[in-house]
């Protein structure tokens, strides 16, 4: 990414990143992610190419500078969690409040953009390194059956599961439903040795 992270970003910088943040996700809500052209992204945004090209390197450097969004906007939220298990809870609950908040094209997104498909599989390579980062903090007692990274990739499946199916198989449900549902599929007891 050529954009650095690590430095204060002007209100200038701030704006141009946000227009092509939202372009960006009103073209996927449009049209698959293969579809769409930096030409597209550029035009929706009324951001020059040259400009884009400042800050990222292609369509998959802007996708992936959405994720690294998504984790300041959790980390914001969550705040010093002590407890293994209120971290992973706060970090469930915040993602899904991200979803309802700040991705109201979500359910257009996963429509145009099936789990086989680069976004959502991008999403869960993310969601699986989020998810191994907050396991390698759980308590030393806690002795997974199977490796971490496994674990990781099951959490992650599990939600790009259960957003698949919030939007495409079942009337859209609440939070709270999505929540119970996450909790059972993914419930630390059948993971966590005696």
């Amino acid at each position: 990414m050529k954009y650095d992270l690590r430095k204060k970003p002007t209100l200038g910088e701030k704006r141009t990143l946000l227009a092509l943040q939202e372009a960006f996700y009103d073209l996927v809500a449009e049209m698959p992610f293969e579809e769409v052209t930096v030409k597209d992204i550029c035009a929706r945004s009324m951001i020059p190419r040259a400009t884009f090209y400042n800050y990222f390197d292609d369509k998959y450097d802007l996708s992936a500078y959405n994720w690294i969004t998504v984790r300041s906007w959790i980390a914001e939220r969550i705040g010093k969690e002590k407890s293994f298990e209120r971290m992973f809870d706060a970090y469930i609950e915040k993602l899904l409040d991200y979803f309802d908040e700040e991705l109201p094209k979500l359910e257009r997104i996963v429509i145009f953009n099936g789990t086989t498909q680069y976004l959502l599989s991008d999403f869960r390579n993310f969601l699986s390194d989020e998810f191994l980062t907050i396991f390698k903090r759980r308590p030393r007692t806690w002795k997974f059956k199977v490796p971490l990274d496994i674990v990781a990739q099951l959490y992650a499946n599990a939600v790009i599961i259960a957003l698949h199916w919030k939007y495409t198989k079942s009337p859209c449900c609440a939070k709270g439903e999505m929540r119970e549902f996450f909790n059972f599929i993914v419930n630390f007891d059948h993971l966590i040795k005696d």
